[in-house]
């Protein structure tokens, strides 16, 4: 390079800083990117993310300037964009780098012009348009713009209508525990506000329901009840390795043996599962999901790994879990479970570049394939073993590889053992990072894989994102990319607002010890999850906060669970027969569910067929669950309390009979409060249309019987004539079999009408 051609770039990127230092919307103008916003200021951050992140930093310099690239070596390491909160770790960045200069002129803005030598060549022209935003952010570097609100000043946000504190509370439980908050625990949210929310939901932590959703919640990542059933997770297991895993085919053939067969292989088809659920609910660092240095058994998978120092208390079911150790065999957590490295194999030319991809994604919150969205020709990739020396392949490979050599001491079955043919060598050492595995450390790769995964700054923000999917019911927002987009500065503005809450809910994770139970409250108290109602928004303003709240479809899980609380069984009409919402022969796959094979993503949005199962699951559990209700004495009853079989609005000349219909009405209250979580007073709207439902459907149908042309005796489906759960028979005078004046099913119009609510059926 000459010097009359540096010194002409010198004087051009001069131009460039020094222009208009003043005026908060002049660095726009200068960087010829158009006027500033009718507010007539636009913050800093929103600048960059605009002008100079997405079409500078990740089409031109991310490839080669990461912690693994090709210039890892320089003085810029960026974040790529699968990598959590990368746009402020950027921002950061620049901002710290722009103090490096030469003769008085920027770095940023010598290099990618190859004014000064720089190895990625030319990136930028000298007199472009792109350079021009660089040095507009330069600007706003020297003079950070007093327009930009703090972050805590979510105006927007604000604007919204969030759920009561009770009405959070009866949400919150019926999606932790499936039940309903107690008439103490509400009291306890009345009286003490948030503080005592938040202590509920720590108590409710530690109940055993809980731990079922817990399993749920960990399935959604792991998948591994694929699984249950049989011998699957059995059969992936070695027999050198395990050879005490069919310890059952000693026992005589027949219903205890196949007992113990489905214990024994569900327990090890769950324990990634259940080490994830125990770890919350024992309030241990979460941290111990990739550290822990044992292996978490119950007693039937204890035989199977041959586990004998775990101790469990006397313990004698499924939910007996203590620590043991494998002999034989290091462990790390999920990492090293036989399950986990089934459920995401690896073959001879992927060398566990899969599982160190997931590794990455459940608990580095970075999805690696983002970063190589963009389409690459492969006729361009040329290069002698691309992954490392092509940039368009090593932007991802350089991550990628070095946490996969790992695994190297794992088979394509999960089995323990060194590789055949050892790391091959034309690939970067197995390692983390910049930083090396020790050769001393090579057949422990994943224990010391998973203290380095632990201790990165990214594992807390994916633990947060994993409690945060959990309870709002779906994953944060991705970045928006499309500017030509309509709604982009909306989505924009709400990516933005939410990234901010789940970095500050990271950071208490963190100060808290990791123990992810203690971000939960955080997150249930959030306008994130209780959004309900927004008045005078614009149209973009409304699409920025289109995503808040938690009103999606319910999984069947979920409804299952809501079912049990309002109802007290689940949508079958007897115990022995198949719960509906969750057997993959009935409605499971229909509604929306997964069997973590076949089919692993969810339905969210409702379609024709999943509104005609909610219908005729209305219909159904109202038919099961109102005569149900009615074999019970009123003080036991959870759907008709306040009333009784026999009670008719009027009398047989059509008088009013005054007590009955005030009974009747109570009752109505107490249904939209039990089903919906609504506290209406006698006179609501809500209350008379649902009472006219009632009213009506009854003198309908009771003119029908007095005719002949309805049965004066319930369908044989909603007879109750049986205890629930043991199936016995019911004593006669017990039994609800007749409706000869047609209020039970005037009552099973009502509760159906209720179970069709929105409100029910969504989250």
């Amino acid at each position: 390079m000459t010097r009359t051609r540096l010194m002409l770039g010198l004087a051009v990127g001069l131009a460039i800083v020094t222009v208009n230092l003043s005026g908060c919307g002049s660095v726009e103008d200068a960087a010829g990117t158009g006027a500033e916003s009718a507010a007539g200021c636009v913050p800093d951050r929103e600048y960059f993310q605009k002008k100079v992140s997405l079409p500078i930093l990740e089409k031109r310099c991310i490839a080669c300037h990461t912690a693994t690239g090709l210039a890892r070596h320089s003085k810029l390491i960026l974040a790529t964009p699968a990598e959590s909160n990368a746009l402020e770790r950027n921002f950061q960045t620049l901002r710290d780098f722009s103090a490096y200069q030469y003769e008085g002129t920027p770095l940023l803005l010598l290099k990618p012009t190859n004014q000064l030598p720089h190895g990625g060549g030319l990136q930028l022209a000298p007199d472009g348009d792109e350079l021009k935003a660089i040095a507009g952010l330069l600007q706003r570097f020297a003079k950070p713009n007093q327009c930009e609100a703090p972050p805590s000043d979510l105006k927007l946000i604000q604007r919204v209508g969030l759920r009561d504190l009770a009405n959070t509370a009866r949400h919150a439980k019926l999606q932790m525990v499936a039940s309903l908050p107690t008439t103490a625990e509400l009291a306890r949210v009345a009286a003490e506000g948030e503080s005592g929310l938040r202590a509920l939901v720590l108590e409710w932590v530690k109940l055993p329901a809980f731990r079922s959703t817990l399993l749920l919640w960990a399935n959604e990542l792991f998948l591994t009840d694929k699984y249950l059933g049989w011998e699957n997770a059995l059969g992936l297991l070695d027999d050198k390795e395990f050879p005490n895993r069919h310890y059952f085919y000693g026992m005589p053939d027949g219903k205890d043996k196949d007992r113990e067969r489905q214990l024994a292989n569900d327990s090890v088809a769950r324990e990634p599962l259940e080490l994830f659920a125990w770890i919350v609910q024992q309030d241990r660092p979460f941290t111990d999901l990739v550290t822990a240095d044992f292996t978490l058994v119950n007693p039937w998978s204890a035989k199977v790994y041959g586990v004998s120092d775990a101790d469990f208390g006397g313990g004698t079911t499924t939910a007996s879990l203590a620590p043991g150790h494998v002999p034989g065999h290091p462990a790390a957590g999920v990492l090293t479970s036989p399950m986990f490295l089934n459920r995401f194999p690896t073959t001879a030319t992927n060398l566990n570049r899969h599982r160190a991809r997931m590794a990455m994604d459940f608990f580095l919150a970075t999805d690696i394939l983002k970063a190589g969205e963009r389409p690459t020709d492969p006729s361009k990739v040329t290069d002698h073993n691309p992954t490392v020396n092509n940039p368009a392949c090593s932007k991802c490979h350089a991550d990628l590889d070095p946490m996969a050599g790992a695994f190297q001491w794992y088979d394509d079955r999960g089995r323990y053992r060194a590789m055949e043919k050892g790391w091959p060598e034309n690939l970067p050492p197995p390692g983390y990072k910049s930083e090396t595995l020790p050769s001393s450390e090579a057949n422990t790769g994943l224990v010391w894989l998973g203290k380095r995964i632990a201790a990165d700054e990214r594992f807390p923000l994916a633990a947060t994102r994993l409690a945060y999917r959990g309870l709002v019911g779906r994953a944060p927002v991705d970045n928006p990319t499309d500017e030509t987009d309509p709604g982009y500065a909306a989505r924009l503005a709400f990516y933005n607002i939410e990234q901010e809450f789940l970095a500050r809910t990271a950071a208490a994770l963190k100060t808290n010890g990791m123990k992810l139970a203690s971000i939960l409250p955080d997150i249930l108290l959030s306008p994130f999850y209780r959004a309900q109602t927004a008045t005078g928004l614009s149209p973009e303003e409304s699409a920025a906060l289109a995503p808040l709240g938690t009103a999606a479809l319910s999984w069947p899980e979920r409804l299952d669970g809501r079912l049990r609380a309002v109802t007290g069984a689940p949508w079958k009409r007897k115990q022995k027969d198949a719960n509906k919402l969750l057997n993959e022969n009935e409605y499971l796959f229909f509604y929306g569910g997964i069997d973590s094979d076949k089919v692993t993503t969810r339905i969210t949005e409702p379609n024709g067929i999943i509104a005609n199962i909610g219908y005729r699951m209305a219909n159904e559990v109202a038919c099961y669950s109102v005569p149900r209700d009615l074999t019970k004495q009123a003080g036991e009853r959870l759907l008709l309390p306040h009333v009784e079989a026999s009670f008719e609005p009027e009398d047989e000349n059509g008088f009013l009979i005054p007590e009955a219909v005030e009974r009747i009405r109570e009752n109505v209250r107490w249904l939209h409060r039990h089903v919906l979580g609504e506290e209406l007073t006698a006179a609501s709207p809500e209350v008379e249309a649902t009472y006219q439902l009632f009213y009506e459907t009854w003198k309908e149908g009771k003119a029908l019987v007095a005719t002949g042309a309805l049965d004066d005796h319930l369908h044989w489906l909603c007879v109750a004539d049986s205890d629930f759960v043991t199936d016995a028979a019911l004593p006669k005078a017990q039994q609800v079999r007749n409706d000869a004046n047609y209020t039970v099913r005037a009552w099973m119009a009502v509760v159906t009408y209720l179970l069709l609510d929105w409100r029910f059926l969504h989250d």
